[in-house]
């Protein structure tokens, strides 16, 4: 056969398929997939794949969620802010350490010494809000 026009009916035939005005008719093409089976086969195997990815379907949610984003972005409450036994806590740490430290005289090294510092700086900065959250309510002013 001729390569040329067995790429016109492989085209012709996969323009028919899809619905599309193809260059051969029906009957030309049929006649030469007839007779001709390099074409038949390539054309009955892009025929099996379109048709496999003509069952496909995407995959939809209907559930909304930003809601739940949303209420992951809010500030905490006011009432969620640490109460003031968290503070006495690590006051009274602070306290307590540096009292064994004059009292002790037992010559700790500086660290042991610094890390109760350390730890309650840590814990200051880990129980204030941050600033830096994303308001869900913001709304941007078109121009």
């Amino acid at each position: 056969m001729n390569e040329e026009y067995c790429h016109q009916v492989r085209m012709s035939a996969m323009a028919a398929r899809d619905g599309e005005a193809a260059p051969l008719s029906p009957d030309e093409i049929a006649e030469h997939l007839r007779v001709c089976p390099a074409c038949r086969e390539e054309v009955g195997s892009l025929g099996d794949l379109l048709g496999t990815l003509d069952r496909q379907q995407r995959r939809t949610s209907a559930e909304d969620l930003w809601p739940l984003i949303a209420v992951g972005l809010r500030p905490p409450a006011v009432g969620a802010r640490p109460g003031p036994r968290v503070f006495v806590l690590l006051g009274g740490l602070l306290v307590a350490c540096k009292l064994i430290d004059k009292m002790g005289g037992l010559g700790l090294p500086l660290f042991v010494r610094v890390l109760p510092l350390i730890l309650v700086v840590a814990g200051f900065s880990w129980m204030r809000v941050n600033p830096f959250k994303i308001d869900p309510e913001l709304e941007l002013e078109g121009k």
